[in-house]
Parts: structure tokens; sequence; C-alpha cells
């Protein structure tokens, strides 16, 4: 296992504006052009130390302006896809989702696309993902638009605490929930309410309960995780995914302990996005400190941005650090 080279992340730094400005330069847009340099970073840290290039610049801009035109084939695609989902949605807003759906109109699968798109840092985004569901939501009478909404505005408002000053990613568990927005999250439990009082359950309800749980807990440690588990059995119900089932697989370790968490990974794909982070997290708390850090460094080097495979680094040196201490 190859580790991360400080010194060529520093080199990658410096080079970034450079990189960004030769994709502009050929057409780009800014903020897709940063996008694209940040996956051909993730890409040059994952292949350099092993195959570093002689022109470390030009193999950057190469990289990234093919990952940019990857980008833009795929947006492309999804645009129209979009268009004609809204399309339809607009046209017929009393007829329900194709069979073997929860009845739910397309458009709000969309609109959460766009929201998780910009999750990751793009706050205008994210604003007008939740501008768009609440035109939405005034056109078409739905419990799951409102689910939809209530999840947003529950997510959207740790968006302050979710970054530290240096950029880095905090985890959830270690986010100053001071700086959460209380007003969000109010409004947010409110529509919740309203939605499932309706006793029309779809999957974002469900996850929205879920982010409601967690807002509403003061501390870590007062989150309420046996109901998240009761919650995540409501979504499996409604939606069962390997994804879903991973999520559980935390709740899980949480209300019943890492041995209990672990149990629930059986059987799940390892190729799962954030399965060795979750698998890493349940391995730390049992004890296995040297198996934890090997797991922390696997979920890095697939992470898929720069600021979650910095943070998944530093969980791989803290417990290093922690077992190198022990007695």
């Amino acid at each position: 296992m190859i580790d991360p080279d400080p010194l060529a992340e520093a080199e990658l730094r410096e080079l970034v504006p450079a990189v960004i400005g030769i994709l502009v330069s050929r057409g780009a847009d800014f903020a897709t052009a940063e996008d694209a340099v940040q996956d051909a970073l993730i890409e040059a840290l994952r292949s350099w130390p092993s195959d570093p290039p002689r022109d470390r610049r030009g193999w950057l801009v190469t990289v990234a302006w093919r990952k940019f035109l990857d980008i833009v084939r795929s947006e492309g695609s999804r645009m129209k896809r979009e268009e004609r989902v809204m399309a339809a949605t607009l046209a017929e807003p009393e007829t329900s989702a194709e069979p073997g759906t929860d009845g739910v109109p397309k458009a709000d699968d969309t609109l959460y696309l766009v929201f998780n798109e910009g999750h990751s840092g793009d706050v205008d985004l994210v604003a007008e993902a939740i501008r768009l569901t609440r035109s939405l939501r005034a056109m078409i009478d739905s419990a799951e638009v409102d689910g939809l909404l209530a999840l947003m505005l529950l997510n959207h408002a740790r968006r302050d605490a979710r970054f530290g000053p240096d950029g880095r990613l905090i985890a959830l568990a270690d986010q100053d929930r001071i700086l959460w927005n209380r007003r969000l999250i109010v409004e947010g439990i409110e529509i919740l309410q309203a939605a499932l009082g309706r006793d029309e359950l779809g999957q974002y309800q469900a996850q929205a309960a879920i982010a409601a749980l967690h807002a509403d807990a003061q501390t870590v440690e007062d989150t309420d995780w046996v109901q998240i588990v009761q919650w995540y059995d409501e979504l499996l119900a409604l939606r069962d995914t390997p994804i879903v089932r991973l999520n559980r697989a935390v709740a899980v370790g949480e209300a019943d302990g890492p041995a209990a968490g672990l149990a629930e990974l059986q059987g799940l794909d390892k190729s799962l996005p954030r399965y060795f982070a979750v698998e890493a997290h349940l391995r730390e708390r049992t004890g296995e400190s040297q198996r934890a850090a090997e797991l922390y460094v696997r979920a890095a080097e697939r992470a898929g941005s720069l600021a979650e495979r910095a943070h998944l680094n530093r969980q791989a040196a803290r417990v290093r650090s922690w077992q190198g201490h022990r007695p």
C-alpha cells in the first residue's frame, strides 16, 4: 500500500490555478473546469506514486480536459432526461409514477440528484434545488414532494458545520451543532410531520425522518439510534438497495454495538461507495486498530473528493498514532 506523498499533494495544489485557467481558455466554464481538475487530482494522487509523469502539468491538463469532456457528455445526457421527466410531470400532475414505484412524480428524483450534486460544496446549486422543490410543491400535492423538501432543508441546515475554516471535511459526529441552522431544521421538521400525518409514506419521508432524528439530537450521544434503525427498516421496505443496507449497518453498529454492525455488512458488495470507510469505523470501535487504519487508507483511495480523501487519510493516521501510544 502506497501512502500519499505530501510533496506531490503540495505540487498539485500549486498547479491547480494554472490548469483551471487552461481549461477555461479552451472554452470550459469555470465550475465544470474545477470539477474536472478535482477528478484529475484524485487520479494523479492514485497513479503518480507508482508511475510519475515527466511533465506533471501537461499530464494534469490532458487528464483534466478528458474529465471535462466526460462531464459535459454526461451532463448533456442527464439534462435531456431531466427535461423529459419535468415535461411529463408538469403535463400530467395528477398521475402517479410508473408501476413498481411509490407513486411519486419523477421530477423530485431529478431535483434530489441536483441537490446531491451541490451537497459536496456548491451552495448555489443546493439553493437552486431547494427553490425548485418549493415550486414543485406549490404545483403538486404530494406527501413525497413534502418529504423531499424536508430532507433537503434538514441536510442543508448542517452546511456551515460540514467543513472547517481550512476546508477540512468534518464528520457528522464531530460537527459543532451550534452552527446548524435551527430555522431550517424547524421548517424541515414541521413539513415532515405534516407529510407523515397523511399516511402516504415514501422513501424521501423516511430519509427525512432519519435526518430529523440527527438534527433533533443536541449532542451526538443524544442520537436515538434505535429509532433510526427502525426508520431504515421502513426505508428498506420502500427501497431495498445496497446503499440503504450499508447506511443501516452504521446505525445498527451505533444502536447494538460494532459487532452487530459488522454482521450487517456480510453479503454487501465491497465496491460500494463508503464500504471500507464504514467497515473501518466499525473495526476501530471493536479495537481492531491496525485493520481499521488499513481500511481507512483503502477508503481514501476510492474517495470521491479530495476533502473526503484527506479526511479518511487523517482518520488512518489518527488510528495509527493511537495504536502506537497504547501500552
